[in-house]
């Protein structure tokens, strides 16, 4: 069968009337696909073959550094390598501290356009990004880093989710 998943982002705003004779309010829904984005096993457009989880701790200071294409340096959930050629969906979830997810000074992952670029989450904030039934290539550009940006003498320990094809 094969390795699935399904990323669902959505983004529901209700504003009430101030008054119930100005009728229902106005709402809006933003959503990364019509009920989510999925991917069956595979390798080509829509499907995925791998997917990596991780809980990370960093001292202060501190970074991981993830490559994508240096194929085994990564295993997925069932202890099997990677060897990515397309990065489908990435979520990161801070759970304590400060963290920064960027790209790396050379060959930094395509959804940063520089090195310098990059989102910073604190403790119970979560980043996902829906990078399409392609994904994104990481044939070249494969690199990122999540480091800790908090005070001096912090510590920080994150959640990492990537759904990949090889």
């Amino acid at each position: 069968m094969g390795d699935t998943a399904k990323l669902t982002i959505r983004h529901e705003m209700i504003s009430p009337p101030d008054s119930p004779l100005e009728g229902p309010g106005n709402k809006g829904i933003v959503t990364n696909n019509s009920n989510g984005r999925s991917w069956i096993g595979g390798t080509s457009s829509g499907e995925a073959d791998r997917n990596y989880f991780v809980e990370g701790a960093l001292g202060a200071g501190g970074a991981d550094n993830y490559d994508l294409l240096a194929a085994g340096s990564l295993t997925d959930i069932q202890a099997r390598a990677i060897d990515a050629d397309e990065l489908k969906a990435i979520t990161v979830k801070c759970l304590t501290g400060d963290i920064k997810i960027g790209a790396t000074a050379t060959n930094g992952i395509g959804i940063f356009s520089a090195a310098s670029e990059g989102v910073i989450l604190s403790a119970g904030q979560t980043v996902s990004f829906d990078l399409g039934s392609d994904g994104i290539s990481v044939e070249v550009d494969s690199k990122f880093t999540i480091s800790e940006v908090g005070a001096p003498s912090a510590a920080a320990t994150y959640e990492l989710a990537m759904t990949i094809a090889q």
